[in-house]
């Protein structure tokens, strides 16, 4: 009996796994995940950055972890993790994954939660075309045994099938001959119950067929996988299984003269990141006429060259405390570049040629969440505008470093002088602050004093990341859900936005001239001219 038992055991955990990995997370709350659009890759492109966004309610969650799965149908359809990453001040995890097949791709986003947030997941797509497998085995002269081995084991298996069809049509004639040739037993007496136990060779019959049945369920499981992957649905705990459209309103397309993509995520010929790549980039600045991109995952800067490669001119594991791993801000002031670092309070200050000029080391009040900056800005007189997007305010320093005054709250705030979660910053050439406030989706517009002065966007904003003010005084702001940039006249009225299929997530924006400079995290840096504004001012 055991046996049997041993059996029946093994079929249902097969079963078992071939339903593994399709419960979903309960999500009471308001906690959502939102996938980021993946661009496109271009045929035979190895690697592909995954993305999402983590929001509680109308307010982005910050330093917390994300896992990214894909979907895959070797040994039946299941989750495969590809790797786990932090939120940002905008509530971004992001990750690169290495592409393994051609084809539609199905990738999953997943929060576990934490105390006072629920689990939640969302699921997108994506296709690829021209992969190259990173599994594919080293040549060792095998590829003779490679072709035939399918043909050989497909003939054991016959083989063996047969073997143990023979054994069994011979066991069951050889008890029908030996039946027919002993004589009748005499009935026994109706107490006198006898239990007829099989012989050994009966069950050894028995569990063979019981093992060969729970064998044909995962040999029928690979059968359908290799007709391809079925249809998945996975819900990202709100009952949907796509992420939830934008609310800004329909754009009115603006004329803007795209000049170039700079590809910051370059690859190698087996599909990885190639020397000096930068795979998620999280800022730029125009220093002295060159372009410097930040990127925060390495803790270093780069700069693009003529032949539009990168270099890098700043590594900061060399210094160790001036690691800029982390970091998520930085601006150029003349000839040098201010970087917020990671470290509470702190701005590193380089030279053109990356060399380091100063550390500032202010010290800033304390707010509910340790500082995480999400955005820079320096006045012509040297003062300091940092934003703090976990503790929903904006601080002022002056040029020393010193600390001189706060706007907001310290708690997410719809008011005039409060924020949700601000993030990027911008400086007019009178002086005016213009703070990206995510959570309440406007950008608001402050003078040289802290004064509030009118808010820019009222309906026409989803996800506001960032803001860059040109000399005509146009407000250029990077919407990462909408996937465009929103423009508006120097009387804060929407004249239009410049979109572009390939941009996905419009995290930074600087102006140089009539040159606008836009970081996406996932597609690299889009370089737009921007029109001249007609009488109107628009």
């Amino acid at each position: 009996m055991r046996p049997v038992i041993l059996a029946l055991v093994l079929a249902a955990a097969l079963v078992g796994l071939g339903s593994a990995g399709a419960a979903q997370a309960d999500n009471p709350s308001g906690v959502t995940l939102e996938a980021l659009p993946v661009p496109t890759p271009a045929p035979g492109q190895q690697s592909v950055v995954l993305g999402a966004r983590l929001m509680d309610g109308d307010q982005p969650v910050a330093g917390m972890p994300v896992t990214f799965y894909v979907v895959t149908t070797v040994f039946g359809e299941r989750l495969m993790k590809v790797g786990e990453a932090l939120s940002d001040a905008s509530g971004t995890a992001s990750l690169l994954y290495r592409l393994t097949w051609d084809g539609d791709h199905t990738a999953v986003a997943r929060f576990a939660g934490s105390s006072g947030l629920s689990s939640t997941e969302t699921t997108f797509h994506f296709e690829a075309q021209g992969v190259e497998s990173p599994y594919e085995p080293a040549r060792f002269g095998l590829e003779p045994v490679r072709a035939w081995l399918p043909v050989a084991v497909g003939l054991l298996v016959l083989v063996v099938l047969s073997v143990l069809g023979f054994a069994l049509i011979t066991t069951v004639v050889g008890i029908r001959t030996a039946a027919a040739s002993v004589p009748a037993a005499p009935p026994l007496p109706p107490w006198d119950i006898r239990v007829q136990h099989p012989s050994p060779l009966g069950r050894t019959i028995v569990v063979m067929a019981l093992l060969l049945a729970a064998a044909a369920y995962p040999a029928s499981r690979l059968i359908g996988a290799s007709h391809g992957p079925s249809e998945v649905t996975l819900s990202d705990g709100s009952g949907t299984s796509n992420p939830p459209s934008p609310i800004a309103v329909v754009p009115e397309p603006l004329p803007a003269t795209l000049i170039s993509i700079i590809q910051t995520a370059a690859f190698d010929e087996g599909g990885q990141p190639a020397p000096g790549s930068v795979t998620i980039p999280i800022d730029v600045a125009i220093n002295e006429g060159r372009i410097r991109i930040l990127d925060s995952s390495r803790g270093r800067i780069v700069t693009v060259t003529k032949d539009a490669t990168l270099a890098t001119i700043f590594d900061g594991s060399q210094y160790g405390e001036t690691s800029l791993k982390g970091a998520e801000a930085m601006v150029a002031v003349g000839d040098q570049l201010y970087v917020a670092m990671p470290k509470e309070g702190q701005v590193l200050i380089l030279g053109s040629s990356g060399k380091i000029d100063g550390l500032i080391r202010s010290v800033i009040p304390s707010g509910q969440a340790p500082i995480t900056v999400g955005g820079i800005a320096v006045m012509k007189s040297g003062e300091i505008w940092m934003s703090d997007s976990a503790n929903h305010r904006v601080i002022l320093l002056n040029s020393n470093g010193e600390f001189e005054r706060i706007i907001g709250g310290g708690a997410a705030s719809t008011s005039s002088e409060g924020f949700d979660t601000p993030g990027g910053l911008t400086i007019d050439d009178d002086g005016n602050l213009y703070v990206a406030d995510t959570g309440n989706h406007v950008v608001k517009k402050y003078s040289p004093t802290g004064v509030f002065l009118q808010a820019i966007g009222e309906g026409s904003l989803d996800s506001p990341a960032s803001v860059a003010v040109n000399d005509r005084g146009q407000v250029f702001v990077g919407d990462e859900t909408a996937h465009l940039i929103s423009v508006f006249n120097s009387a804060g009225s929407y004249i239009g936005s410049i979109s572009e299929t390939r941009l996905s997530d419009p995290h930074s924006l600087k102006i140089d001239g009539d040159m606008l400079y836009a970081v996406d995290r996932l597609a690299g840096l889009f370089v737009f001219q921007v029109p001249e504004a007609d009488a109107s001012g628009q």
